[in-house]
């Protein structure tokens, strides 16, 4: 029977000398010795050099692997800034192409054939130079998006990091740990002094129960928004009211801007239980030939839907010359100056003797009747915001 001396060392580690013993004492009081030791000592000393020079090599290949990285992010970020530079001159290039055919046609041509964005764009440049500020809302956010597009287009990819990547940052933080601890350990086998831990952490498990969670029940799916615009009149007579009619689903939050020359005009509303409103506006004589157009925005439930609806005042047509009847040999003067007569076939009328105009409000006694105006038109008196109005049959 043939026995070796065994020395266990920090980490468990064991150290077998090349002696053979016929005895188990004699292995023990060979491990015992000093030179046992030291030998024992010596072994595991070049095994930790060794480990550390691995280790190091190790670290060196991996920093060498993020520094390619980095420079091949560097090369796509500088790829992604020059395409970015390129679609930002390209849309530039027709934004100011298609600029250049709108300011050439007239301002109701150029007005038809713009987008919808384009139009708050037009108003949001309007605003600037007639009040030095936005003030609509909605032509405010189409001009600080087109900024925000112009601004990260011309910006570009993000520039490369200058530093290392966090992970070749953490991959270096791991090679200093081993290598300290690699150092402390031979450091204590060169001092001579032995010594063994053990560390073993507890999990602490919890004890609760999980409890079942509860089924969702599915939400109802809204309904659909619709959006329908009509105009009473579209040529309303100098003097009297367009109404734009706005047909949409109950309760929808209604956002009407009309484009009038001297500025715009915004009204917000909800619509009634039914999903109609009526929006009114008046047919002055600075408006005369001028194609006024109203924007219609409905929003409900995260939906939106727009329209767009136009109306162009006109001037009323003289009336006929009355035939000439002859004068009576003597009449009495007048007591009182006698309102001028209605037009024949008009009804109802005022109380001064007038015919009423579609857009013109009537008194609750005529609620549900049905005339003739001025012109000639059918209107009936119906109930509109809480207003009873003439509208056109």
């Amino acid at each position: 029977m043939v026995y070796h001396a065994e020395v266990i060392g920090p980490g468990g580690r064991i150290y077998q000398c090349e002696h053979n013993h016929r005895t188990e004492t004699a292995a023990i009081t060979c491990a015992r010795s000093s030179r046992t030791r030291e030998m024992a000592a010596m072994v595991w000393q070049r095994e930790a050099v060794r480990q550390a020079q691995a280790a190091e090599l190790a670290r060196q290949r991996r920093e060498a692997k993020a520094a390619a990285e980095a420079r091949r992010a560097a090369d796509r970020a500088a790829a992604a800034a020059r395409r970015a530079a390129a679609r930002a001159a390209a849309e530039q290039a027709r934004a100011d192409k298609r600029a250049a055919k709108l300011a050439a046609m007239s301002p109701e041509q150029a007005w038809k054939r713009m987008t919808p964005g384009e139009r708050l764009l037009r108003t949001a440049d309007l605003e600037m130079e007639t009040h030095g500020e936005i003030r609509t809302p909605e032509a405010k956010a189409a001009y600080d998006a087109r900024a925000a597009k112009r601004a990260t287009l011309t910006g570009g990819a993000a520039a490369s990091p200058a530093a290392k990547s966090p992970r070749a940052r953490w991959l270096a933080v791991g090679a200093a740990v081993v290598m300290v601890i690699v150092l402390a350990v031979i450091g204590s086998l060169s001092s001579g002094h032995h010594s063994a831990a053990a560390a073993a952490p507890a999990a602490a498990t919890a004890g609760s129960t999980p409890t079942a969670a509860p089924t969702p029940t599915a939400a109802p799916v809204p309904a659909p928004l619709t959006l329908t615009t009509s105009v009473t009149r579209k040529h309303p007579f100098v003097g009297t009211k367009a109404g734009v009619t706005v047909s949409t689903s109950p309760g929808a939050r209604i956002t009407a801007v009309a484009h009038f020359p001297s500025g715009n005009l915004k009204r917000t509303i909800h619509a009634d239980a039914a999903g109609l409103h009526t929006f009114w506006y008046p047919a002055a004589g600075a408006l005369l030939g001028y194609r006024v157009y109203v924007t219609i925005r409905a929003y409900l439930h995260g939906q939106k839907q727009s329209s767009l609806a136009w109306f162009t005042p006109r001037l009323r047509p003289p009336p006929p010359a009355p035939a000439l009847a002859p004068a009576p040999a003597s009449a009495p003067a007048p007591s009182s100056a006698a309102p001028p007569p209605a037009p024949a076939g008009c009804y109802p009328t005022t109380s001064s003797g007038n015919c009423y105009e579609p857009g013109e409000f009537c008194p609750e006694a005529d609620a549900g009747m049905t005339g003739i105006a001025r012109d000639g038109e059918r209107i009936t008196c119906v109930l509109e915001s809480g207003r009873y109005h003439w509208h056109p049959v």
